[in-house]
């Protein structure tokens, strides 16, 4: 149900104007009250001195019959309500009556001789009639507070159609011209005519006002919301276009969010598990655990960039190298004061780099024709055996292998031949000697043997017998052509003969030597 301003303006002003009518009215009885009953004694009092004379003589004489008649004709008057003669002999006309009401309501005149001035001889008593004194009282009080009604009235319709004309048709008006205004846009109230100086013409051009406030702020939304648009569009497509792996965790390395290129680089399978609210993302991703808790512990701690080279975890057993870099941001929107601190990744696969980086290692440290380690890894490895015998106590067997008659064979069936010569020879160490045991090829047809694992020169005999007769077999080149070498072997024992690299070869060197001198075919210790 609507309210109209008007109605509870034109109620109000006639609840109060009726309000202050009973009590004007109220007033108004008491006073006319008042009035009446002044009235009411005055008029007594002329009654009472209109008949003085005439009770005077009867108080006087005692004469019952003329006193009779004084107190009669007062009491045929309407507004006397009782009258009594009273004479100083005792008289008291009519004998048996009460003076009705209180005192203020009574007159009473004094009644001197008529023959000696200033001898009382009596008293006359006229009471007023009250219920005819209440009766115009409460006539004038009825007849003003009607009167005072229908004036109330009149004003409170006054009151309201000069209101629905000046000011609620106006704000009628200007209520609908709004209703029909979108804000943020150009449209603005017109002021009605009659309205251009007063109040309603005040709050149109406050609400034009703040009309062009809010078209000027629309304005400003719409261009940042369409810079928001633009910028997020780029964004998402850095993000989701990058050719690297992007992907944000919280400060227990959860995965929150990653990109298409993340998925690809961790597999659909892998990027299911670790998207589980409760499992670490690293580790559950990298495969070496000491690495991983390492990079998330520093990435924490020190809020700097951290990074390293780690192998993705797999159950196909294809290995996978990716490139992970790790910095930390907070997110200064996020409840508390410092802001809730988030982990973001770069996930780049370099598996295809591994695998060269491992090819060119691979080629720098071995030979390409036997596979064996070439010189400069022998001398490496070496070096580190030397370290781990030293600190062992354990020994080693530094060997120089020289192939016998393998120069005929490469100059008469050609360098194909003595290559497969070279394979076959490298081939059969590998076969002989364990997989602890370091086999190189330092050059030509000379390779190095490091033996370990015996404290016993008798068990290195043995070795160096099997592998003699592994080595001195026959050898197929092709075309059912075969041929035999045969193996000068030197040894220099490490700690027994020294225990640097340079030392060792050198005498490992002479004792093969020595093999040669006394007719190659066989092996030799330093001595």
């Amino acid at each position: 149900m609507k309210k109209y301003i008007s109605i509870q303006v034109a109620v109000a002003v006639t609840l109060l104007a009726l309000g202050g009518s009973i009590a004007v009215s109220i007033f108004y009885y008491y006073l006319s009250y008042a009035v009446q009953v002044r009235e009411s004694q005055r008029t007594l009092l002329q009654l009472g001195q209109t008949v003085q004379s005439t009770s005077s003589i009867a108080a006087y004489l005692s004469d019952k019959e003329l006193a009779k008649e004084v107190v009669q004709g007062l009491r045929k008057n309407m507004i006397v309500a009782s009258a009594q003669l009273k004479s100083t002999s005792g008289m008291r006309i009519p004998v048996d009556e009460v003076m009705v009401g209180d005192a203020r309501n009574i007159v009473s005149i004094k009644l001197e001789s008529p023959f000696i001035p200033g001898e009382l001889v009596g008293e006359l008593l006229i009471s007023v009639n009250q219920q005819l004194i209440d009766e115009r009282a409460r006539e004038s009080a009825w007849s003003n507070a009607a009167m005072l009604g229908g004036y109330t009235l009149f004003v409170s319709l006054l009151v309201f159609l000069l209101i629905q004309w000046r000011f609620i048709n106006g704000i009628k008006q200007v209520a609908s011209n709004l209703s029909h205004i979108v804000p943020g846009e150009a449209g603005r109230l017109a002021c009605p005519e009659k309205h251009q100086e007063d109040e309603v013409g005040g709050l149109v051009g406050n609400i034009n006002k703040l009309l062009g406030m809010v078209q000027e702020k629309f304005d400003n939304e719409r261009a940042l919301h369409g810079q928001i648009i633009s910028l997020e569009k780029r964004y998402r497509m850095i993000y989701e276009g990058a050719g690297v792996g992007i992907f944000l965790m919280d400060h227990r390395a959860r995965l929150a969010m990653g990109n298409l290129a993340f998925i690809e680089i961790v597999g659909a399978e892998l990027y299911g598990k670790v998207l589980n609210d409760d499992v670490n993302c690293l580790m559950g991703m990298l495969s070496e655990t000491e690495r991983t808790l390492s990079l998330i512990e520093e990435i924490l701690t020190q809020s700097k960039l951290a990074a390293g080279d780690f192998l993705l975890k797999s159950e196909m057993g294809e290995s996978r190298w990716v490139h992970c870099i790790l910095t930390q941001v907070r997110d200064d929107a996020s409840e508390g004061a410092d802001g809730e601190i988030f982990i973001q990744g770069i996930l780049t696969d370099i598996t295809e780099r591994k695998i060269e980086e491992q090819r060119m290692r691979y080629q720098a440290e071995r030979d390409p024709l036997t596979n064996l380690f070439n010189r400069r890894s022998a001398e490496h490895s070496l070096k580190l055996l030397l370290e781990k015998s030293a600190f062992e106590g354990s020994k080693l067997a530094v060997c120089l292998v020289d192939l016998d008659n393998f120069k005929p064979i490469n100059d008469t069936h050609g360098h194909e031949a003595g290559d497969i010569v070279l394979a076959t020879t490298a081939k059969r160490m590998i076969d002989t000697l364990r997989s602890t045991d370091l086999i190189a090829r330092l050059g030509g047809d000379e390779f190095l043997l490091v033996l370990q694992g015996a404290n016993v020169l008798q068990d290195f005999e043995d070795i160096l017998d099997k592998l003699i007769g592994s080595l001195t077999q026959e050898i197929s080149i092709g075309n059912d052509i075969f041929v035999k070498i045969g193996v000068s072997i030197g040894v220099a024992m490490s700690p027994d003969h020294g225990s640097a690299y340079d030392d060792l070869m050198v005498k490992a060197d002479q004792a093969m030597y020595q093999v040669k001198r006394n007719g190659k075919m066989g092996y030799q210790f330093y001595a």
